[in-house]
């Protein structure tokens, strides 16, 4: 198993991923990915086993202390030290689940963030997950985010 940055040629295995992970509703479109493997290159992973792209995260750095609707459309790279690190969006793939690909993709993400000089890892979820708090995530808050109908919540790490 490894991590790397993303490249175009990864974009079928991450669409595929999504559409696995996730409803229609909350899926990012193919264009938006497009974009955010071109603009937010260095904090997009994958991680790959025999080949085969079986998870990814992407977590672009911002000034904000909680993740917002805009930032899904309109994210990207600026070179924030001091700032938070966001993880906008993290899947893998279901057959790959119980190989800690998630965690070990959190944990790079983490590195990102320390070498950055970054003062948190937010992310933002509509379910109160145990894998997110088996990574050190507290939940501190009920999102002002709304989408789909659900209730969504804001999970924080500190990194100082």
């Amino acid at each position: 198993m490894s991590i790397r940055k993303v490249s175009i040629n990864d974009l079928a295995d991450i669409l595929r991923i999504e559409q696995l992970s996730f409803t229609p509703e909350k899926a990012g479109a193919e264009v938006q990915y497009v974009k955010r493997i071109k603009e937010l290159n260095d904090a997009f992973l994958v991680t790959v086993i025999d080949i085969q792209v079986v998870g990814f995260i992407v977590g672009p750095d911002v000034h904000e202390k909680t993740i917002s609707g805009w930032m899904y459309e309109e994210i990207q790279l600026q070179g924030i030290v001091g700032g938070n690190q966001i993880v906008l969006m993290i899947a893998v793939d279901s057959s790959f689940q119980d190989y800690h690909v998630g965690s070990r993709l959190l944990n790079s993400l983490f590195e990102i963030a320390e070498k950055t000089i970054q003062n948190r890892l937010l992310l933002l979820v509509y379910k109160k997950y145990y894998f997110l708090r088996k990574n050190g995530f507290v939940n501190i808050s009920q999102s002002a985010y709304k989408h789909t109908n659900e209730v969504w919540y804001d999970f924080i790490k500190k990194l100082k």
